[in-house]
């Protein structure tokens, strides 16, 4: 197991110039204010790298968008998401068809994974998952299908745990959950749903979340795409 934070750091100019295409375990890539973008198939038929953090300068600061979404030839072993946010270009940022996932976001936005085709996810998995998430913010209303956005496909035995987190406009997916599957809520807010993430989520535990009221038949019709200006001006 790599130490964290044992490898080298990196900023998005040494990420994308780098001579190999292999990331040292441990590395932590370091991105300031602005629009990122970053190419997926840079860890395509590779292995992805344990240990690997992405941290930018604050979810209100740092925008990454993935210009294609990644796939490994194994699985994703502890990559780490911080102060940032992340932008799925309406597809999903993870597809992991073998070999387990960990993941871990802190203080990340999460953005245009509601794309309306598929699943419309920001991550999906059929290898296993362990994910976790504190002070986050899960998004819906700015992809393709503001109707349509879930917080993952996940087709394997999964733990998920979920703290300090807001929803909006996202569908936890619970009801999908498989056996020996479980996921834990603490201090959430879900706010502007579509319909109650406490139904038929019997392998879900929630402690102190607030469930803002549904909304309309009216206001779920008027729903339409917003553009990410709408979050981050200087993107205009």
């Amino acid at each position: 197991m790599t130490p964290r934070g044992a490898g080298p750091g990196l900023d998005g100019d040494a990420f994308r110039n780098r001579a190999s295409k292999k990331i040292e375990p441990g590395t932590t890539l370091k991105l300031g204010a602005g629009f990122h973008e970053i190419d997926g198939n840079a860890f395509y038929m590779t292995d992805f790298p344990e240990d690997f953090t992405i941290e930018g300068a604050g979810m209100d600061a740092t925008v990454i968008r993935l210009t294609r979404v990644i796939h490994t030839l194994g699985g994703v072993q502890r990559c780490r998401f911080r102060d940032l946010t992340i932008d799925c270009n309406n597809n999903e940022i993870l597809d992991i068809r073998k070999g387990g996932l960990v993941v871990d976001l802190d203080r990340v936005r999460v953005v245009r994974f509601d794309s309306g085709a598929g699943g419309s996810n920001f991550l999906s998995s059929s290898a296993g998952a362990i994910i976790r998430s504190r002070r986050c913010e899960f998004t819906g209303g700015f992809g393709h299908g503001p109707r349509h956005g879930s917080l993952h496909d996940i087709r394997s035995p999964a733990l998920l745990t979920m703290l300090d987190c807001r929803f909006e406009l996202i569908d936890p997916n619970l009801t999908r959950l498989y056996d020996r599957s479980s996921a834990h809520f603490a201090g959430c807010i879900f706010a502007r749903q579509l319909r109650d993430p406490r139904e038929n989520a019997a392998r879900a535990r929630f402690v102190n979340c607030t469930f803002e009221p549904l909304l309309t038949r009216e206001e779920t019709s008027a729903l339409a795409t917003r553009p990410l200006s709408d979050l981050f001006p200087w993107l205009r």
